[in-house]
């Protein structure tokens, strides 16, 4: 049997809503949870072996295709760009490659039917029950469930539900999909209905139930999937209690929760503002759970990759987010000194010495000096004893107040529009179990962030080449906002921070993560060329060729 070609259809643009919710004009962009619409239809096909993907794109989106390209690297994966004005020219427009697949799964770029399997035998589309039909084109069928009629979001006041359209069509001939997307255009229809109706004529159309449906044009069904669909952290599960907004995170590594719980509890009142508040905490022999209130609010990691804010309104932002920092920092304590040797020194060494590595990383890791786009640099080992001298002199230019310890932009919850800052996720200890800490941390976990690329290496968005001894790394960055780093820079020293001290923390934090990324060895390597090359500049270390 030859395998299904998908095409996944992503001109439209998001509707006001949800535009103002998550600040992007791209529905297949919008952010859940940390990865985009786009992504998530995407990955669900890898996980289903549907492996040829089309996306359909129109002329002024180029940042999905930049987002594809870079997160994306498989030449089975490739975007068309259409030029017509309806759903039906962009279903023409994705069949023009491959079409000696006879098997094509057209999806809408705002649906997600997530099911463990499709069971794709013969044509269908697929359905669900909802209250509204005036918002989806809703089907009736014959007694074997075979759709006979198609009505385009009509007013109704029947308290029956309907069954509307679900995004996914499945046409077990690619050759009468074409014919029918050709007739329907020659005839000036636009309804993707109109395509269902004349290709039946020759294949009648099975109506497949799913109870897993996410319609992410739908601003009421967009939230619910930000409730109900997420990204593996460092606990278990995670899941949401809608009516109450509760979230409840269990996880097997007692200790990480217990740390950050009694962060939560311990921080002082007037701190907690900006902290979802805690109901409770139970501990067992084997698990974990907090269980805490919940924000839908965007992370600034979301934002900052795939929203619309210019440079102007991140600015903005750095300076909310420093203000709150401020706050914190006004909370001092004192600190051994001898955790700043086992932060930034002992914990790097341990990690890369004594942590799994990737077999090849490792050799990487153990040369002397490397070539990254174009400029020699020292490696860690020729690096190391200038590491242990500068974390000694760190601690003994020492500040501690009360810190987050993992302040970085996936931890940090912000709406623009209120200009609310929730902290989620913090450590509880900085070496020792504790709220109180080196600031400098914080600040250089921003920094890593905002300037040193961390949030687009983990939503894939970079290029790594090894060319000969040498290598090759371009994060796809917005150019935009390439400004904002300097604008940090310039922020966090009137606050009275050393460039070159957070800069020096910055580059330990992505040599220290590289044993936490095993499972993915090219993000590996990208932190660690990263923090190599933060760590040269630093020494004034480094040289053109």
């Amino acid at each position: 049997m030859k395998k299904i070609k998908a095409i996944v259809l992503c001109a439209g643009k998001a509707n006001r809503e949800i535009q103002s919710t998550i600040s992007t004009s791209i529905n297949s962009l919008a952010p859940i949870n940390g990865k985009p619409v786009i992504g998530w239809i995407i990955d669900d096909l890898l996980s289903k072996k549907i492996e040829t993907i089309t996306i359909v794109i129109n002329k002024n989106q180029n940042k999905i295709k930049r987002y594809i390209t870079s997160a994306y690297k498989m030449e089975s994966i490739s975007v068309e760009t259409t030029h017509g004005s309806n759903i039906n020219q962009s279903i023409k427009d994705g069949l023009k490659k491959d079409l000696k697949k006879d098997r094509v799964l057209v999806i809408l770029g705002d649906t997600l039917i997530n099911e463990k399997t499709l069971n794709l035998k013969e044509s269908c589309a697929f359905i669900s029950l909802v209250d509204n039909p005036k918002k989806w084109c809703v089907i009736e069928t014959d007694n074997l469930g075979y759709i006979v009629k198609y009505t385009n979001k009509i007013n109704s006041l029947s308290i029956k539900k309907s069954k509307a359209l679900a995004g996914y069509y499945y046409f077990s001939s690619s050759k009468d999909l074409n014919l029918a997307v050709n007739k329907t255009i020659s005839n000036k229809l636009e309804n993707i209905s109109d395509v269902l109706m004349e290709y039946s004529k020759k294949n009648k159309i099975k109506a497949i139930s799913t109870k897993n449906w996410f319609d992410f044009g739908n601003i009421e069904n967009f939230l619910k999937a930000k409730r109900e669909l997420f990204l593996p952290r460092f606990f278990n599960s995670i899941r949401v209690n809608s009516n109450l907004n509760i979230l409840y995170k269990k996880s097997s590594n007692i200790k990480k929760l217990e740390d950050e719980y009694n962060w939560y509890k311990k921080i002082p009142k007037n701190l907690q503002p900006f902290t979802p508040r805690i109901i409770s905490f139970v501990k067992k022999i084997k698990s974990a759970e907090i269980t805490q209130e919940y924000y839908g609010y965007p992370t600034l990691s979301e934002l900052f990759i795939f929203s619309d804010f210019d440079a102007e309104m991140w600015k903005i932002i750095i300076k909310k987010i420093l203000m709150v920092h401020e706050e914190f920092r006004k909370n001092k304590n004192k600190i051994n000194k001898n955790q700043i040797n086992k932060m930034y020194y002992l914990k790097t060494i341990n990690r890369l010495e004594k942590s799994k590595i990737n077999k090849d990383n490792k050799k990487i890791i153990e040369e002397k000096t490397l070539i990254l786009n174009n400029k020699k640099l020292r490696g860690y080992l020729e690096l190391k004893k200038d590491i242990y001298k500068y974390s000694n002199k760190l601690s003994e230019n020492l500040e501690s107040s009360i810190i987050h310890g993992d302040f970085c932009f996936s931890n940090i919850l912000f709406d623009f529009s209120s200009q609310i800052v929730k902290l989620i996720d913090p450590r509880g200890s900085f070496g020792n179990k504790s709220i109180f800490g080196d600031p400098r941390y914080d600040i250089a976990k921003l920094r890593h962030s905002l300037s040193g690329g961390y949030d687009y290496i983990k939503s894939n968005m970079f290029v790594l080449k090894k060319l000969g001894d040498s290598f090759s790394l371009k994060i796809d960055k917005n150019k935009k906002l390439d400004d904002l780093s300097s604008y940090f820079d310039m922020q966090i020293s009137k606050n009275g921070y050393n460039k070159r001290e957070i800069k020096f923390i910055e580059g330990i934090l992505f040599l220290s993560m590289v044993p936490l990324h095993d499972d993915k060895p090219d993000h590996q390597l990208a932190f660690y060329l990263i923090g190599v090359e933060i760590l040269n500049e630093v020494f004034s270390y480094g040289k053109s060729i």
